[in-house]
């Protein structure tokens, strides 16, 4: 059966993704609940080229503010992108990182940690939601995050 296609691609700043077209298969059926993905977070140093390429391409939203971009498809947010600072080395090279929405960040960190993950940003709280990131014993990065005061499980880091 042909569960769909899918191509590696860069965008004009290097920063690597995969297009997914779905035909038997249509992808991840949850999204933002423990356990899923929830967000996803684009870093670049080149923040206007990301505004002007990915709404041309995929036609997303785009709502900036003054430190931080959300991208958006048919009303909904779904990702956001950081400006790649001083704080980021200058061999790392502009990326993706998933988040996947948990029900508790400490807890997961712990869990992850004892299963050989690394913590790259350890975990904190920020108005209305709580996020760590960790790099899994493959060395793959990713971050976690629970929304909510009570770890209620929606919206994004």
């Amino acid at each position: 059966t042909d569960l769909g296609r899918f191509s590696v691609v860069a965008d004009p700043s290097g920063a690597v993704l995969i297009l997914w077209q779905a035909r038997a298969f249509a992808g991840a059926g949850v999204f933002n609940e423990p356990g899923s993905l929830g967000w996803v977070e684009l870093a670049t140093r080149d923040a206007a080229g990301a505004r002007a390429f990915y709404p041309a391409v995929f036609g997303w939203s785009v709502a900036p503010s003054e430190h931080y971009t959300q991208w958006g498809l048919n009303g909904q947010d779904f990702g956001g992108m950081v400006v790649m600072d001083d704080g980021f080395p200058p061999q790392v090279a502009p990326h993706w990182l998933p988040y996947f929405s948990v029900a508790d960040v400490d807890n997961t960190v712990g869990r992850a940690v004892a299963m050989g993950a690394d913590v790259l940003m350890p975990a904190y709280s920020m108005p209305g939601r709580r996020i760590a990131v960790l790099r899994d014993a493959q060395g793959a990065p990713f971050g976690v995050y629970t929304d909510g005061e009570a770890g209620d499980g929606g919206g994004g880091p």
